[in-house]
C-alpha cells in the first residue's frame, strides 16, 4: 500500500518543525508533495524569489519552474542542488517512507561559497529586465553557506525528516494492528537518535567554524556524561572521557540545564578555570533534553585567538538548533 505524507505526518507538527528550522537558519523552506502542491505554508521569505516571480509572472511553487523536472533526476542528485542563478542554489530534500519518497522539503535559495560579482548575474539581469541594484540587493540578502555548512544543514534536515516519517509510518501501521506498542518508539529512537546527533554536531561545528566538538550523553546509572560522537578529538580520549554531573563545563550545563559560553575574557575566574585545555580559547556547551529530561550536552570549542563566531548570538543559534532536535524527538513520539 502506498502512503502520502499527510497519511503519516500531521501537517501542524511538520509546520512547527519547518517554521522553527527556517527561523533558526534564516532560510526559505516549503514542503511539497509529489504533485508539487504545498503540504505546509512556506516558512521564511526570499527577496530573490519574490523578484523573479514578479518579473517572470509565475506564481508557482518554485520560481521559473526550475525544479519541475523528472523525479528520477531529483532523486539522483538532490544533495547537489540546482542553480537558480549563478552561485545560488535550491535543494529538494526528499522525505522518505520505507525508502519511497512521499514529499520534498525545498531549501533555498541559498548562496554556496563566495557570492559572485555583477558580471556573473548580467545575463539574468538583462534577460528579465531587472533593476540591477535591486537584484544585487536581493542577492546580498540571500543566506550564504560554505560547502561543508550547507551539506551539514541538508544532512540534519534529511535526518529529521526521515525520523519524523518513519516514526509516523510505524505508528500508523501499529495502531491498525495493536492499540498500544510503546516499545517500538524506543527502538526507533535508538536508530535515528544517533544519526540526528551526528548531524546536529556537524552543523554546529561548521556554523561556529570550530576546532573540536562532541556530544556527551547521560549515563543514568553513574550520573555522568560520556562522549557518544565527536569531531577532531582523539579516539583514545573519546573512549575514556567521563564527566560527573555538576563538574566541569559539560557537567555544570547538565546540572543547570542552561547553555554556557566561556572564553578567556569571562569575568568569573571559576568559569575561566574550567577551560582546562590550554589550547582552547572559547567553548560553548548546550544541554540536550527530551520532554524536559536531560539527554546530554553538546560541546563546541575553538583554539583561535579571537573567534568572531563564538558570541552570545551564536550561542542562541546553537541552543535553538538543539531545541529543534529536542522538539522533533519529543513531539513525534506518542
Amino acid at each position: 500500500m502506498s502512503y502520502t505524507l499527510s497519511d503519516i505526518v500531521h501537517v501542524d507538527k511538520w509546520q512547527k518543525i519547518q517554521d522553527y528550522f527556517s527561523q533558526v537558519l534564516s532560510i526559505y523552506l516549503r514542503t511539497v508533495d509529489l504533485n508539487w502542491q504545498f503540504f505546509t505554508r512556506p516558512s521564511g521569505s526570499s527577496r530573490l524569489c519574490d523578484m523573479l516571480h514578479i518579473f517572470t509572472d509565475r506564481k508557482k511553487v518554485m520560481c521559473n519552474e526550475c525544479l519541475l523536472r523528472e523525479f528520477e533526476d531529483i532523486e539522483k542528485d538532490w544533495n547537489q542542488g540546482y542553480e537558480c542563478v549563478p552561485g545560488v542554489f535550491i535543494y529538494p530534500v526528499p522525505l522518505r517512507v520505507q525508502d519511497k519518497v512521499v514529499a520534498y522539503i525545498i531549501v533555498g535559495p541559498v548562496i554556496v561559497g563566495k557570492p559572485r560579482n555583477y558580471q556573473a548575474f548580467k545575463e539574468v539581469i538583462d534577460t528579465f529586465g531587472i533593476d540591477a541594484e535591486e537584484f544585487l540587493d536581493a542577492i546580498r540578502d540571500t543566506r550564504t553557506f560554505t560547502f561543508n555548512g550547507v551539506n551539514s544543514l541538508l544532512e540534519l534536515l534529511y535526518d529529521i525528516g526521515r525520523y519524523v516519517c518513519e516514526v509516523g509510518y510505524t505508528n500508523l501501521r501499529l495502531r491498525k494492528l495493536l492499540p498500544s506498542v510503546p516499545s517500538v518508539f524506543d527502538s526507533l529512537n535508538a536508530v535515528y537518535l544517533d544519526k540526528m546527533l551526528k548531524a546536529l554536531l556537524d552543523i554546529s561545528y561548521n556554523f561556529l567554524n570550530a576546532d573540536r566538538g562532541s556530544i556527551m550523553l547521560l549515563d543514568k546509572s553513574r550520573n555522568e556524561l560520556y562522549i557518544a560522537t565527536a569531531k577532531n578529538i582523539p579516539q583514545d580520549i573519546v573512549s575514556v572521557a567521563r564527566q560527573k554531573i555538576g563538574q566541569g563545563i559539560a557537567g555544570l550545563v547538565a546540572q543547570n540545564l542552561r547553555p554556557m559560553i566561556i572564553d578567556s575574557q569571562s569575568t568569573d575566574p571559576k568559569l575561566r578555570s574550567l577551560l582546562r585545555n590550554p589550547s582552547l580559547t572559547c567553548a560553548i556547551s548546550v544541554p540536550l533534553k527530551v520532554k524536559s529530561r536531560l539527554l546530554g550536552v553538546l560541546n563546541i570549542a575553538t583554539t583561535k585567538a579571537e573567534p568572531k563566531e563564538f558570541e552570545a548570538s551564536s550561542l542562541e543559534t546553537i541552543d535553538t538548533l538543539t531545541r529543534l532536535v529536542e522538539e522533533t524527538l519529543a513531539d513525534i513520539a506518542p
